[in-house]
């Protein structure tokens, strides 16, 4: 009978929970809730803090999940009632958002066009025009979604990254009004489960994608289940316990989960997937609670609701303002210069909130709607200056380096570079068998005209590059050991006379230990020359603190700081003699890259203010191998093999 009476009364509370005939009354009153806005301030402060590289704030990302679970109670509370009431409508509810949003937008893509403008490299500045774009329609995480990668450009060079997360919002918008509205039309007492269903295949997609952490992270689909923990809230926070110790205790709880996530969590985790489930639960523990409990005054006090209020305008500002003040100093920012941002930040997103968003979100008269189409006009207007400010710094940078590749021009044109780099071709076309084989990864490239002028060009050469992250070693234990065993092999079987092993060697950037490395590359060595293939290798080149080709690149770049990793130098150093000790003991031969731009220990990263890197971790194989052509050459003849490799 006990166990009946359970069984009972568990299915009834189930019932109440979903019973939502279609004229019954909301559970929820559209009411101001003081401790939501304190937790969209302490949402936004994570993010910024960690946008500033508090070292303590190495969660501080999570802050964006807050934002999620919040909008997905607000959202769901507010669809619902209206649906409850018989009067939703989509184009009234698009219309708020769009008032609600959208301003604020459009004038800090216009305030941040301007800066990038004066700022940013042609290459960055037309690629910022693509997230401007991307940014308007609402779908700017699938833009850097589709550039994230191996060639990524650094997050520091995007001032609009962080609209990610907007878009992801603007299309659960699209989205979510539409699905509750089929909901309760096809099963309105089943609302709740249907949610639950949604959450959980959200969660389950996280699982199944888990070895693609880009896609994971930047689309709205593997976020959803964050957005329905919010939605749930609207039937659970009905059915609050009375004991007040329970809210203060959840109110505790939540708080404690967002803070463990925020002080704990590193970039280098799985997110969102199941680690998003702390900062979430926590956030909507925080929500269940924090109004009837004392701890919630934590929340509700007025400093945390003032800055919850300008939440929005904070997160949108404070992004565009490090990014291009750290691309205008290009250098790691000091602690005054950290708290003056912030600072500077919460003040320019105040000034947003009572000159931008306050105004547009109040229905006035028709001057509202040309307001709002004058500031999408304008939006568009720093697009076309974007597009074609950059053409012109493009075109003038490439005539500041035509002087540069002025000596390798008679070898680009008659090399296809990218077909006989990219598929193990020859280069150039040619019905001889190749005497020479390029072997490596992306670090192949910068090589290609160097082995060129070595081979005095009446070689044939065939080469294979553009598998990141891949060794040249045989048998190298890695995905793409297949793939490069056949090449390998290939040079072997085809008895190819003369073969140069390029690979991002150092340790510095990648998990793999110099021991196996030396001990592999010494296999492959002896395998190559127990088939009577000469053997060159490639040393590693000095990994620098930025990208220097972005530094050199600037408008108005008056001088670049000293850009190697200053603690990493004797480390570089000597794993480099460490790789020439194994390539000699093995009768090979060494090309001294690091000494070949770090000579008595001071490093270039650039020829007469023209980068000798395509960035931080590449060479740039054109004004490269042009400053090699003009400098290793005896009585105006390329120097040899054996006279450059040593």
């Amino acid at each position: 009978m006990a166990a009946s009476s359970r069984s009972g009364s568990v299915g009834n509370i189930w019932r109440d929970m979903i019973k939502d005939l279609p004229n019954s009354k909301p559970m929820i009153k559209n009411e101001y809730r003081a401790d939501i806005d304190g937790l969209r301030a302490l949402a936004v402060m994570s993010v910024v803090l960690y946008h500033l590289d508090y070292s303590w704030f190495g969660g501080g990302f999570v802050g964006v999940d807050v934002f999620f679970v919040i909008s997905g109670f607000l959202i769901t509370q507010l669809v619902r009632r209206e649906i409850l009431q018989q009067k939703f409508s989509f184009w009234t509810f698009y219309e708020r958002r769009a008032r609600r949003l959208l301003p604020a937008l459009f004038a800090i893509l216009g305030l941040t066009s301007i800066g990038s403008f004066w700022l940013l490299s042609p290459e960055h500045f037309m690629r910022f025009g693509g997230s401007v774009l991307s940014s308007l329609f609402s779908v700017s995480n699938i833009y850097f979604w589709k550039e994230s990668g191996y060639f990524d450009t650094e997050s520091v060079f995007k001032p609009l990254l962080h609209t990610w997360s907007l878009s992801v919002e603007e299309q659960f918008y699209f989205v979510w009004p539409l699905s509750l509205v089929l909901l309760y039309r096809l099963r309105h007492r089943h609302v709740p489960l249907g949610i639950f269903i949604l959450g959980t295949a959200s969660l389950g997609l996280n699982y199944f994608y888990l070895n693609s952490p880009d896609t994971i992270f930047f689309l709205m689909p593997f976020r959803v289940f964050e957005f329905a923990i919010g939605a749930g809230l609207v039937w659970a926070i009905a059915f609050r316990p009375p004991q007040k110790f329970w809210m203060e205790a959840f109110t505790l709880l939540g708080l404690g989960f967002i803070l463990f996530s925020v002080f704990s969590y590193t970039r280098k985790i799985a997110f969102p997937s199941s680690a998003a489930l702390m900062p979430c639960v926590g956030t909507a523990l925080i929500i269940y609670s924090a109004q009837a409990s004392k701890l919630g005054l934590f929340f509700r006090n007025q400093f945390m609701t003032g800055l919850g209020k300008i939440s929005y305008s904070l997160y949108l500002v404070h992004w565009p303002l490090i990014v291009l003040y750290k691309y205008w100093k290009f250098d790691d920012l000091t602690n005054s210069e950290k708290i003056g941002l912030a600072i500077a930040s919460i003040l320019i997103a105040g000034a947003m909130y009572f000159l931008v968003e306050q105004p547009f979100r109040a229905k006035t008269d028709h001057y509202l709607i040309s307001r709002r189409r004058f500031a999408f006009l304008i939006s568009f207007a720093f697009l076309s200056l974007s597009y074609f400010g950059a053409r012109s710094w493009r075109n003038e940078y490439r005539d500041q380096r035509k002087d540069m590749n002025k000596p390798s021009e008679a070898f680009h044109r008659s090399m296809n570079l990218p077909t006989c780099l990219d598929n193990f071709g020859l280069c150039p076309q040619s019905r001889r068998a190749p005497d020479i084989a390029l072997i490596g990864d992306s670090h192949s490239n910068a090589t290609y005209l160097y082995a060129t002028i070595a081979a005095r060009t009446h070689k044939t050469i065939r080469a294979y590059s553009g598998m990141p992250a891949c060794f040249a070693l045989y048998n190298n234990t890695l995905e793409c050991q297949a793939e490069m065993n056949r090449r390998i092999q290939e040079v072997i079987n085809d008895h190819i006379d003369t073969v140069f092993l390029i690979s991002n060697w150092n340790p510095f950037t990648h998990q793999y230990e110099p021991r196996w490395i030396f001990e592999k590359l010494a296999e492959t060595i002896q395998l190559l020359q127990k088939n009577h293939v000469q053997v060159y290798v490639w040393g590693s080149m000095p990994f620098m603190k930025r990208d220097p080709a972005t530094c050199y690149n600037r408008p108005f770049v008056k001088h670049c700081p000293d850009i190697l990793l200053p603690d990493q130098y004797e480390v570089q150093k000597k794993f480099n003699l460490d790789l020439k000790t194994v390539v000699h003991n093995n009768n090979a031969r060494y090309f001294d890259l690091f000494q070949e731009i770090c000579p008595n220990d001071i490093c270039s990263a650039a020829t007469e203010n023209i980068s000798l890197y395509r960035d931080r971790y590449h060479l740039d194989e054109r004004s490269f191998g042009a400053l090699i052509y003009q400098t290793h050459q005896i009585e105006n003849q390329p120097m040899t093999f054996n006279q450059i490799y040593r």
